[in-house]
């Protein structure tokens, strides 16, 4: 590099020089450009300098640690947020155990009522349809209307409506 050369390079220039030096050295860099970065890894990596000593691994794990350090932690959740990972569980816990009671303490399926058996007009006005009498409709209408009287008046003393 001479004088005249010296003179026309910007700060910005140097600046970004030494960054694209850097991260070439540590294999890695932010802001810079992206072209500039491939170029000068395909020309360093092509010279057969692609292996680090292990005294170079140490150099670049120390600087990585530095950066961590240096990087402002993140500030804590709020309280109420620290609550809320607790509540919505609790919550969802305490519903799922008033169900279980409210389903517990129902006492089972209802018992079921007894019908009254069909009587022997019924029975018979049944049959005579099934074997296709003349006029046994008409019988056997009044026998079911008689036992439905007496079936749903059982259901109705059963359940009270």
């Amino acid at each position: 590099m001479d004088e005249h050369d010296s003179e026309d390079t910007s700060e910005e220039e140097l600046t970004e020089a030494e960054a694209l030096m850097k991260a070439l050295e540590r294999g890695s860099g932010t802001d810079l450009p992206e072209d500039a970065l491939e170029a000068a890894a395909l020309l360093r990596y092509s010279a057969g300098e692609d292996e680090l000593g292990e005294s170079r691994m140490d150099a670049i794990l120390e600087d990585v640690f530095e950066e961590a350090k240096e990087r402002p932690k993140d500030e804590a959740p709020s309280p109420w947020l620290a609550w809320l990972k607790w509540l919505v569980p609790v919550g969802a816990l305490a519903a799922a155990g008033i169900f279980a009671l409210v389903v517990m303490s129902q006492g089972g399926p209802p018992v079921a009522t007894r019908l009254p058996p069909p009587d022997v007009e019924l029975l018979t006005a049944q049959a005579q349809v099934a074997s296709k009498r003349e006029g046994s409709e008409g019988a056997l209408a009044s026998a079911m209307g008689d036992y439905r009287r007496v079936m749903l008046s059982s259901l109705s003393a059963r359940y009270g409506r």
